[in-house]
């Protein structure tokens, strides 16, 4: 009988090999230590994700920094709030403070009606009041080209002229009539740039009126020219003489030059003469003076001569005795 032959690891018999079961108890045990550390908490993770997190801000104030934080922020929105609420309240009282455009007066409403062209006369009264209404100061001096005009051989050079004429009872006939002839004969060599008024006096002035009673001074067209030379020729002698009105109306409206014709009976006193020297010196108006008389010149200095000196004007002296009948 042979004897029993040792057995040999490769005689063993087929069945689940060892490497499988290996494989399978270190799966596991992988599987049971992922496990355990999907359960446990990931220590610090959990708590930073539940920490509040504050900012802190800094400002600069005049006493030093001041530094902000969250509660300080929450107060400021409030600060900003109430602000915001008064800057809205203010706009609506301004916007309520505005005028209602329907009440706004239109710009034709406005428009003031234009005075109706004529001829009028001004009592002593009405001579000071009517100055006032006048249009006020005259433009610049040298805009325009100045025109040099005479009356009775004495000229005046400018752009704006009164004539201030006596028509008193002792004016009757050839006197008023040849100071009729010079008057239109002066205006007649003004262009239509140039400006003129026309003042008669007796007791009271008459003026040219074109405005409706503003007295403002007419522009020397061919239309006005011809208006005031049918004014002219409607002037007659008649009364007293008083002088005073019609010369302050004159120097009111700031001519550059004014012709004065008048006599030397019953003349001006001391204190009428010195406030037109005023008022001519002050605005820069040379007086023109034109004095009537019979016969021979006087060699007496009379009110008519001082005032052509004393204001830069021409003074001249007329015999009407020569002027005819």
């Amino acid at each position: 009988m042979a004897p029993p032959r040792e057995r040999l690891p490769s005689d063993r018999p087929l069945g689940w090999p060892a490497w499988c079961t290996s494989l399978v108890i270190h799966a596991g045990l992988l599987l049971f230590m992922l496990y355990t550390l999907r359960t446990l908490p990931v220590r610090g993770a959990a708590e930073e994700s539940i920490r509040e997190v504050g900012i802190v801000l800094k400002r600069m104030e005049d006493d030093g920094p001041m530094f902000v934080g969250p509660d300080q922020e929450t107060d400021q929105q409030a600060d900003s709030s109430d602000s915001s609420h008064a800057t809205n309240a203010a706009a609506e009282q301004m916007l309520q403070a505005l005028p209602n455009p329907a009440d706004i007066p239109s710009s034709e409403a406005a428009l003031p009606e234009l005075p109706t062209v004529g001829p009028g006369s001004l009592s002593a009264e009405q001579a000071g009041d009517v100055g006032q209404m006048s249009s006020g100061a005259p433009p610049a001096r040298g805009f325009k080209s100045k025109a040099t005009v005479s009356v009775f051989g004495i000229s005046g050079t400018g752009t704006r002229f009164v004539y201030v004429f006596d028509r008193s009872i002792s004016m009757a006939g050839a006197p008023l009539r040849a100071a009729k002839q010079q008057l239109i004969a002066s205006l007649d060599s003004l262009d239509s740039i140039h400006q003129f008024q026309i003042i008669f006096f007796n007791h009271e002035p008459q003026a040219w009126d074109l405005t409706g009673g503003q007295g403002r001074i007419a522009f020397a067209s061919e239309s006005n020219k011809r208006m005031a030379e049918k004014f002219v020729g409607g002037v007659i002698a008649t009364g007293g003489t008083f002088r005073r009105s019609a010369l302050k109306l004159a120097l009111r409206l700031r001519p550059d030059v004014i012709f004065f014709l008048t006599d030397t009976d019953d003349p001006m006193s001391q204190s009428d003469l010195a406030e037109a020297v005023r008022r001519a010196q002050r605005d820069s108006i040379a007086v023109n003076t034109i004095e009537y008389g019979v016969g021979e010149a006087s060699s007496n200095d009379n009110f008519l001569i001082q005032l052509a000196r004393e204001t830069g004007g021409r003074y001249v002296y007329v015999d009407t005795k020569r002027l005819g009948r």
